[in-house]
């Protein structure tokens, strides 16, 4: 282990710098003004696909005609792109959690059956999950959740349809996973029409996306994103030789078949996709698993899938 001896610099030293790398920056006014809103750090993030690469080892050299613009350009792509996953995740985990505590509050027969150790299994931190709900409870401002704690004193805990308006996309995720009864899993899954065990998955895989896209993380060409499992027609779009496996198209698609129950959102959805695409035809495609495919208002998400 060593020490860590990079000294900190001034944006005038950062843009020197770039520029010594080989990057052309025709208004340092502009460039000042970026770096100072994004940080030096945050733009080299996206800087690296333009980089001179030897195998194993970074040049700290940009390719020839390297300009800031196209790297600022990239990562307004990004922002965008992570304004869209954004809202149609937002569609789609209304829905789910709508869709769970529905099911489970009329199969049961219990406004409280979120608070009923008896409907989980085994894997379940029912504990944790507990102290979880208390601390968004006492935490929540929320009219209704005040009215429930000045007008009852058991259960303790407000009802289940309350508890969806304050519990978090990773919360809803794990209680579903975790739901002892098959039955409330498969009528939840039958809405989306898929089976449990890939609705689980795909949940799972998205709401691993959403918190890097509220966290505002590189997602274009991020490669490490959680593979969820697929349907045989998704093995054979995403044979495991293929980059697009490992790259944001696979999650597009799923976001894709998920929003497709829900009224005018996947058409919605592959729209703003479509135009984003057509307002940076600049940016790459391989690293996100596309083709070059010109998208319009009937493009299928798959049809931008790498061959």
């Amino acid at each position: 282990m060593s020490h860590y001896k990079a000294p900190p610099t001034t944006v005038e030293e950062q843009i020197a710098l770039l520029e010594s790398r080989g990057m052309l920056i025709k208004d340092h006014h502009v460039a000042t003004q970026f770096l100072k809103q994004v940080s030096y750090y945050r733009f080299a993030g996206y800087a690296l696909p333009f980089e001179k690469h030897f195998p194993r080892k970074r040049t700290h050299r940009y390719k020839p005609s390297t300009s800031f613009e196209m790297v600022t350009q990239l990562y307004e792509f990004d922002r965008d792109l992570r304004g869209i996953l954004l809202r149609a995740i937002e569609r789609i985990e209304i829905t789910f959690r709508s869709q769970i505590c529905f099911h489970a509050a009329n199969i049961t027969k219990d406004s409280h059956w979120t608070t009923d150790m008896r409907q989980f299994d085994s894997r379940f931190d029912f504990a944790r999950y507990i102290e979880k709900i208390q601390i968004e409870v006492d935490r929540s401002s929320e009219p209704f959740i005040e009215y429930y704690q000045e007008t009852y004193d058991t259960p303790e805990i407000p009802a289940s349809w309350m508890l969806i308006e304050i519990l978090g996309f990773g919360t809803w995720s794990r209680v579903y996973k975790s739901l002892r009864s098959d039955d409330i899993r498969r009528r939840v899954a039958d809405y989306f029409s898929i089976s449990s065990h890939l609705l689980e998955s795909w949940i799972e895989a998205i709401t691993i996306l959403r918190n890097i896209c509220a966290h505002h993380g590189r997602t274009w060409n991020r490669a490490s994103l959680t593979l969820p499992k697929m349907t045989n027609r998704m093995k054979r779009l995403y044979p495991e030789s293929s980059i697009s496996r490992s790259r944001i198209i696979i999650l597009l698609d799923v976001i894709h078949e998920l929003l497709q129950p829900i009224a005018e959102s996947q058409s919605a959805f592959t729209n703003e996709i479509s135009e984003l695409l057509l307002n940076y035809p600049s940016i790459p495609r391989h690293p996100m698993g596309m083709n070059r495919t010109v998208p319009n208002s009937t493009t299928n998400i798959r049809d931008l899938i790498i061959s």
